[in-house]
């Protein structure tokens, strides 16, 4: 008996590494980036989304059950890339959306569902005078 329990729990074992490597993702080349995202926000009544193409930061925002393109502010092209949007509730139905280029930082606001870009400040200096007595 002893023998028997040894060989069907070594038959378990063998069976359950097979289901076990059957279930694992296959390795492989890696898999081709999105060339496509879509980004949900669910708001109290309403809900708003946008379409975004990962390489070239063209963006679209739905509409009445359709995609209208969000310009850019400026009229000019933004520059191949690697492209995020992301969209945040700032009330109850208000909402903000910014886009980031992964690769270089550069990121714009939509305002007036338009893309502005956000310029990077230069860090103030520090004041001269009475502020820096101890």
């Amino acid at each position: 008996m002893r023998r028997l329990t040894g060989w069907l729990g070594a038959i378990v074992v063998v069976a359950a590494a097979g289901w076990a490597a059957a279930d694992e993702p296959k390795m492989g080349p890696a898999a081709e980036p999105a060339a496509f995202e879509i980004v949900l926000l669910s708001l109290k009544s309403d809900w708003q989304a946008m379409r975004y193409h990962a390489q070239s930061g063209e963006s679209w925002y739905a509409f009445q059950g359709n995609w209208k393109p969000v310009p850019e502010a400026d009229n000019t092209k933004p520059p191949a890339g690697e492209y995020r949007i992301l969209m945040s509730k700032t009330g109850e139905n208000d909402w903000i959306a910014v886009r980031l280029e992964r690769k270089s930082g550069r990121t714009w606001r939509l305002a007036a569902l338009k893309w502005a870009e956000m310029k990077v400040l230069e860090p103030e200096k520090p004041k001269q005078g009475a502020d820096l007595e101890l």
